[in-house]
């Protein structure tokens, strides 16, 4: 019984541990040239150190630049730094995309003028033999190997993509990844690397809440659901992805910017001297050189007073005030004080 007991503590505090969670985000001191890290509550918890660096990953794990974004280390919350194999590795241009560091367990690194993916623990899961490769999304990345492209998950498994004149294929959102042919068209393909969406469109953004932005032939842009139908028709000069908090979507029409909900209703609210997109169900609005955030009716949720502020993420958004940069939360409450020089987006690693 006793044996059994302490069994059943175990797993408590296993279950508990697995649902931790802590609020990270980096910094520059005030007067400092070097990045660190603090959690939510404001404590340092690696003294800055580095000249570049990234947002931690959800698997606390983040990237570390001691001369430029090229080679970096990887270093825990702790301040562990990991031993990657191998320890030469290059992680620029990734399919396009900036170097991000790990996303869902796995980073693509470049050894040999070959990509691979390292694990939580540096070592190698999926072997370096691929031309270029994505991040993963929801268990799936996209890679290359000679002209072919396939679908890869987290087992290393590989799915070719067969179809032809097939010149660009993006990273997997949704469960869509977006393809580009040598006809100079766009369409959609699924995990199993079969078109979904025919490859009709002039352009396409990425799918966020079963909506993305597609461009006809016209060259006008609209919306399309996951099957390829329009559900806003394409009335706009440009169009950018929608909040999925908000479900709104900043549109260009006619040579001004508005926006656009999931119906096709366009808002105008006039009340921003910029246009600037929804995040997190909030839009930054700018009112004589002052942002503030307004909600998806156009009223002012946190008025104009900072001098400069970066969308809303996890809940928090970095604001400058008085030449300073601090946290607030959705309300307008100081979470962090505004003490920094610069920050980064508040992030949760589990």
């Amino acid at each position: 019984m006793f044996k059994a007991l302490i069994i059943f503590t175990l797993l408590i505090y296993i279950s508990l541990d697995n649902h931790a969670q802590t609020y990270v985000f980096k910094f520059r001191a005030v007067k400092g040239k070097l990045w660190g890290y603090a959690d939510i509550n404001g404590k340092t918890i690696i003294e800055p150190q580095y000249p570049f660096c990234n947002d931690f990953a959800d698997n606390g794990i983040a990237l570390v630049f001691f001369v430029k974004y090229e080679y970096g280390d990887f270093i825990r919350l702790n301040g562990e730094y990991i031993k990657p194999e191998p320890e030469e590795f290059s992680l620029n241009n990734i399919m396009g995309r900036a170097v991000q560091g790990y996303a869902e367990g796995f980073v693509a690194v470049k050894n040999n003028n070959k990509w691979g993916y390292l694990n939580s623990q540096g070592k190698i899961a999926i072997p370096f033999k691929y031309d270029e490769a994505s991040y993963f999304n929801n268990g799936y990345a996209i890679v290359k190997s000679g002209k072919s492209f396939l679908v890869l998950d987290t087992t290393g498994t590989e799915t070719k993509i067969n179809i032809d004149e097939i010149k660009l294929c993006r990273p997997f959102i949704e469960g869509r990844a977006p393809i580009f042919l040598k006809t100079d068209k766009f369409g959609f393909i699924n995990t199993k690397g079969n078109i979904v969406i025919e490859p009709e469109f002039a352009g396409v953004g990425y799918f966020y809440s079963g909506i993305a932005w597609a461009r006809a032939l016209n060259n006008n842009i609209g919306f399309i659901d996951t099957t390829g139908k329009w559900v806003i028709e394409p009335l706009f000069d440009i169009a950018m992805d929608f909040d999925t908090e908000s479900g709104m979507a900043q549109v260009r029409k006619d040579g001004k910017w508005v926006f656009v909900n999931k119906t096709g209703q366009i808002f105008d609210f006039d009340m921003s001297e910029r246009i600037i997109g929804y995040s997190e169900g909030l839009a930054r609005g700018i009112k004589e050189g002052l942002t503030g955030f307004y909600n998806n009716e156009g009223k002012w949720i946190i008025q104009p007073k900072y001098e400069n502020a970066r969308d809303f993420k996890n809940g928090y958004a970095a604001v400058e005030f008085e030449g300073k940069w601090g946290f607030i939360d959705k309300k307008g409450n100081w979470i962090i004080q505004p003490t920094y020089s610069a920050l980064g987006d508040v992030v949760i690693v589990k």
